[in-house]
């Protein structure tokens, strides 16, 4: 009978090796994903949705592996911290309470709600696409991924999608390996 592996036994497998020399054309593409269509459900299954996975990856890390890097843009340059990532997806609402109770008064209050992972249905994937001349074909290599999130001015204004962060998936196969 077949024994299911227990998820978090999974290891990275190696990319093929690709020599300088042997490369004869290659661009960088961008892609988004979107989870809500039909061929992409698979990204987000309710026990472990792609969001949460990056999202804990970047802000908490995992058991036994190094947290990885989370950058700013594309250029993979400036990091973030945990705290700049939380800070980054949360949104202000303004809201008013009566104080003192029943006085009549109302006193203007703001509060911050944090990112709803639930919210979060597009990846942006950065990937390079190679044309090795040894085996004759064009392969995708995927360097990084990033959420989207829509973007809420201060006034409550909807500024469209923006990248929570990037990870570089060099940093994310071993962690991707070992969830369900």
């Amino acid at each position: 009978p077949y024994e299911r592996a227990i998820a978090n036994e999974g290891q990275a497998i190696a990319q093929r090796h690709l020599a300088e020399a042997r490369t004869k054309y290659t661009k960088r593409v961008h892609r988004v994903i979107d989870a809500r269509e039909k061929q992409n459900k698979v990204v987000e299954w309710p026990r472990n949705p792609l969001s949460q996975i990056l999202y804990t990856a970047a802000t908490t890390g995992y058991a036994d592996m190094p947290r990885p890097k989370a950058y700013t843009n594309d250029s993979l340059a400036g990091t973030l911290s945990a705290e700049q990532i939380k800070e980054r997806g949360r949104v202000k609402v303004n809201f008013q309470i009566e104080s003192p109770p029943a006085s009549g008064n109302f006193k203007d209050t703001t509060m911050f709600e944090p990112l709803s992972l639930d919210k979060i249905h597009r990846f942006r994937i950065m990937e390079d696409w190679i044309f090795d001349a040894q085996h004759s074909d064009l392969r995708p290599r995927i360097i990084a991924i990033a959420p989207l999130y829509n973007l809420v001015s201060e006034t409550g204004i909807d500024l469209g999608e923006a990248e929570l962060f990037w990870l570089k998936m060099d940093e994310l196969r071993p962690i991707l390996a070992q969830q369900e």
